[in-house]
């Protein structure tokens, strides 16, 4: 069940796509194939003498919010638990006759409503929201010619000019005191009628279900356009590095794009789109070391001839490369990670710089001293060498007392990298080394022990 593991199986029949956890992980949030459940962490009784007893984990219950809208992905914006904003990537329940080919959408909820609507599923304890399926349109993937290469597929659309001022979608609305449901006409009137207020009350949940504003508005990349995934690099990871600019990255069948969230502002920005050669199957963000900033991995080499393409479309073509003694460094660049059936790669947002993902391969770890590798003593090639089909997990970061560090896994090798991670990962021997016996399909990092020791 994706990597949930076996403790939630109890609490779902369907294959689970997410978690959030809710007021310091007091409810969890899962999404899955049929809509959305919250787990009550804590749950209350009434005992025989009628009092409330609180009870743990190990009793934890689950109550279905909503179903008829598969939730694949959710992710705070905003922490306040009184005025959060959670993005949610929703569609058709999979199972019905639309879901297969259907449209998939990024919604902003209000977290507050979110947060309303769980307490009454746990104290109502009713049957979910039918919220049914929304009118989508369908459309018609392009189809793309296959590349044996995806540094060389990866291209940056730089938008022309009047293209730039597309409208960006603010989330300002759901942050404010203003953002509180307020009774749609028809309740008003119910309410200044002789009907019971409980009646009035009755519709709030599906209030609180559909306090959200979707991504794409009129005259957005996004509109009409079928989302598979998004990641997103918040305030909190670039307030560590002096950043407050807030990233989105969108993933399409065809193109990624790029938004961003300025300091101070709460409206996402487009910035630059990406053509993909092949469907991205995840993205995710990661920090990258750069030295040469605005020549591509492929560029790095002096024996490969390039063409720089400018922001004014035109294409500048070299005949070779001398690489100088001394690179500047050009520091710590933000770049989005991108898995597609077979392959991975890497886009830099600053020069939309791209580049093939490869682990590093030296012919044989033995040999090197400096490696902490849990490989047979009896195999002398490098496992690296043995990945070429093998499928990528996305990237971890884990934070160590001493530094940081990026857990890269390809099938059965993972291995463990400086964060940020070089620009040429291929070429610089990791910090550790580690073997599976299966290959994973997801591999999680924690700091455990005394001292601290990653896991």
């Amino acid at each position: 069940m994706n990597h949930f593991g076996p403790r939630f199986l109890p609490h779902s029949t369907v294959p689970i796509r997410c978690l959030l956890p809710l007021v310091s992980d007091q409810m969890l949030l899962i999404g899955h194939d049929e809509g959305l459940s919250v787990l009550d962490m804590f749950p209350q009784e009434w005992n025989d003498a009628g009092g409330l007893v609180l009870k743990g984990p190990n009793d934890a219950k689950v109550r279905p919010i909503w179903e008829g809208e598969t939730v694949y992905q959710m992710s705070s914006l905003e922490l306040d638990n009184t005025s959060g904003v959670v993005l949610m990537l929703v569609g058709p329940q999979t199972e019905s006759p639309a879901g297969s080919d259907s449209q998939r959408m990024i919604r902003m909820y209000n977290l507050g409503s979110l947060i309303s609507l769980a307490k009454w599923t746990i104290v109502k304890g009713e049957r979910p929201l039918d919220l049914g399926f929304f009118s989508m349109q369908q459309t018609t993937p392009k189809k793309h010619r296959p590349t044996n290469s995806i540094a060389r597929g990866l291209k940056s659309l730089v938008p022309p000019a009047g293209t730039q001022n597309e409208q960006g979608q603010s989330y300002q609305t759901l942050l404010s005191p203003a953002s509180s449901i307020s009774a749609p006409k028809p309740l008003l009137k119910r309410a200044m009628s002789d009907e019971s207020s409980w009646e009035v009350l009755d519709d709030l949940p599906l209030r609180w279900a559909r306090d959200f504003v979707p991504l794409a508005l009129a005259g957005s990349r996004l509109l009409g356009v079928s989302v598979l995934s998004f990641a997103l690099w918040n305030r909190a990871e670039g307030e560590r590095h002096g950043s407050r600019v807030q990233f989105l990255a969108v993933a399409t069948k065809s193109k990624i794009l790029i938004y961003e969230t300025p300091p101070n502002e709460r409206v996402f920005r487009f910035v630059k789109e990406f053509y993909t050669p092949l469907q991205p199957k995840s993205i995710t963000f990661f920090q990258q070391t750069v030295q040469e900033l605005g020549r591509s991995f492929s560029d790095a080499d002096p024996h490969i001839r390039h063409r720089r393409t400018g922001s004014g479309g035109g294409g500048v073509r070299g005949s070779s490369i001398s690489a100088p003694k001394t690179l500047p460094n050009y520091g710590t660049q933000l770049c989005i990670f991108a898995i597609f059936e077979k392959k991975a790669g890497w886009i830099r947002i600053a020069d939309s710089a791209v580049g093939e993902m490869k682990l590093f391969d030296d012919g044989g770890y033995g040999s090197r001293e400096s490696l902490h590798t849990r490989m047979p003593s009896s195999s002398n090639s490098s496992p690296a060498s043995k990945q070429g089909g093998a499928r990528w997990v996305p990237p971890v970061r884990a934070e160590l007392p001493s530094r940081s560090v990026y857990v890269l896994t390809r099938g059965t090798t993972t291995h463990v990298v400086p964060c940020p991670a070089p620009s040429s990962a291929h070429g610089a021997a990791p910090l550790a080394v580690i073997t599976w016996r299966v290959a994973p399909g997801y591999v999680a990092a924690r700091v455990g022990g005394t001292p601290g020791v990653l896991q």
